[in-house]
């Protein structure tokens, strides 16, 4: 009699794990078709791959819209990665204000020289991090 209970017990605990693993499974398969109306778990699926698909060519777009940006940023007037732009400076006088712009390639004056302080601000963008 005892080993009819012990099986019995064996069954109910073996019944136990089992419902609890289906519900489990049940939880999740719900959670993952959440918001897809009489839709298998195939579909879903597919829907999601696709989803991904889509937003792996978006970024691959964004990438390269970015990377034009990047590109066409380094034409803009300022210090450039390659050290090229140019330095404006100014003469102020009692009625008259001269102001003058030297081109700068690599950081070294292109066919005119620098003041001291043209100079300074040279070395100044080109220890500056941005």
């Amino acid at each position: 009699m005892i080993y009819l209970y012990i099986i019995l017990t064996l069954n109910f605990l073996w019944l136990s794990i089992l419902t609890f693993a289906f519900f489990k499974i049940l939880f999740h398969y719900k959670k993952l078709t959440r918001g897809a109306e009489n839709e298998n778990l195939m579909g879903v699926w597919e829907k999601c791959l696709e989803k991904g698909n889509r937003n792996e060519a978006n970024i691959k777009s964004l990438t390269q819209g970015l990377d034009n940006l990047r590109e066409k940023s380094r034409l803009h007037v300022q210090k450039d990665e390659n050290g090229d732009g140019m330095v404006l400076s100014s003469l102020h006088g009692r009625g008259l204000t001269r102001v003058y712009a030297k081109p700068v390639k690599q950081f070294t004056s292109q066919g005119f020289d620098f003041s001291q302080e043209e100079q300074d601000a040279v070395l100044i963008a080109k220890d500056a991090k941005h």
